[in-house]
């Protein structure tokens, strides 16, 4: 039957509903089927999904399968049992209010090491043990993209998972509620997330006034200097307006320069405006992915032609050229003086010019009317 659905793209299976015959003759199946993209599996006995990731390896169909984690207060999961879950690991942590059991995920959560989603939502304001082991777990993981954090924290609590946050380099998605209650943890938290390489989307709600209002300020203040963040979602206050307008023009120009970019690296715009857009968004973590859907190529492919092309950008002949100075390259007559030249410069101390010099920085020539 699987072979016959065409147009199905995800699906849910419960492990423990079948004998592991039926599960190994599902994994076959699911072998000769190549529109299933995507298989979640979730289980509440562990023994299951141990002997269900046996069968995936030796399938050789793990690209495809999902190991989710069910709730903490389902599954009371022990410490024996995190192996259970392989890579893609999307873990909630829901409505915890005993502090023992919030320390305990604390604790062991640096032994999900395929964990790329969680979901923490406490009844109460975390603890200075739970916030220090969360705040050391955010400050190592590599693999963590999503976080969502739902709870309140004092002062302290929240100047470590702040500081945290602003050293981690894998969390794409963060979404905030309940949080930094005061103005000055807000104030950080708008710094932290505006100078963050990577993250894309940032969805923040509080619940004070003032924190609300001194985060919307610092956050409109310092967001025009970030070419990563491409969507916010907030609840502004009518006196925020201005602010909320503010940073949604900033999103909308990250989005323009991110389009313009990709077109520039796949070449189907080569002018001045591309490479600049190419220069503000090469660290942008969505830049590969677009040019890998205009350009229909692999990820590495992708990569290969972006570092092709900021390299280019270092040539003095390509860029005095795409910046309009020069029609093709660089070439100046000796004077009498015997004055070093441009396009005598040696190739290191371009380079080192280069460093400070910005396709922006050259003024475009005044159109003749």
């Amino acid at each position: 039957m699987l072979h016959k659905l065409t147009s199905l793209r995800k699906l849910t299976f419960p492990v423990s509903s079948y004998p592991l015959e039926d599960q190994r003759a599902f994994l076959e199946a699911l072998v000769a089927n190549d529109f299933v993209e995507e298989v979640r599996v979730q289980s509440l006995n562990h023994r299951h999904l141990r002997e269900f990731r046996r069968l995936v390896s030796e399938t050789g169909i793990g690209g495809r399968v999902i190991f989710c984690a069910a709730p903490v207060e389902e599954s009371r999961l022990d410490s024996d049992s995190f192996d259970a879950y392989g890579r893609d690991v999307r873990v909630r942590l829901y409505e915890i209010s005993l502090r023992n059991e919030v320390y305990r995920w604390f604790r062991h959560l640096p032994t999900l090491h395929g964990l790329t989603t969680l979901d923490v939502h406490l009844r109460g304001a975390i603890d200075a043990e739970s916030a220090g082991l969360f705040g050391q777990y955010l400050r190592n993981t590599q693999v963590l993209n999503d976080l969502k954090m739902g709870f309140s924290a004092c002062r302290d609590e929240a100047l470590v998972l702040l500081e945290a946050l602003s050293l981690n380099t894998s969390i794409t998605a963060l979404d905030l509620e309940r949080w930094c209650r005061t103005r000055r943890t807000a104030r950080l938290l708008a710094d932290v997330v505006c100078s963050s390489k990577n993250i894309l989307a940032f969805a923040y709600y509080s619940e004070g006034r003032n924190a609300s209002r001194a985060f919307f300020l610092a956050f409109a203040q310092h967001i025009d200097s970030n070419f990563t963040i491409l969507s916010v979602k907030m609840l502004p206050r009518k006196r925020e307006g201005k602010h909320w307008n503010r940073i949604q023009e900033v999103v909308t120009r990250n989005h323009t320069l991110l389009i313009h970019a990709a077109r520039y690296v796949t070449g189907c715009v080569m002018q001045k405006s591309g490479a600049e857009a190419l220069e503000l968004m090469s660290s942008n973590p969505m830049l590969v992915s677009k040019v890998e859907e205009m350009a229909s190529l692999s990820e590495n492919a992708a990569k290969v032609l972006i570092r092709s092309r900021l390299a280019d950008l270092d040539d003095m002949d390509f860029f005095m050229s795409v910046t309009g100075v020069v029609k093709e390259s660089v070439v100046c007559e000796e004077t009498a003086e015997g004055r070093a030249c441009l396009g005598a410069l040696p190739y290191d101390c371009w380079l080192r010019l280069r460093r400070f010099l910005r396709v922006a920085d050259v003024i475009d020539r005044p159109q003749m009317i």
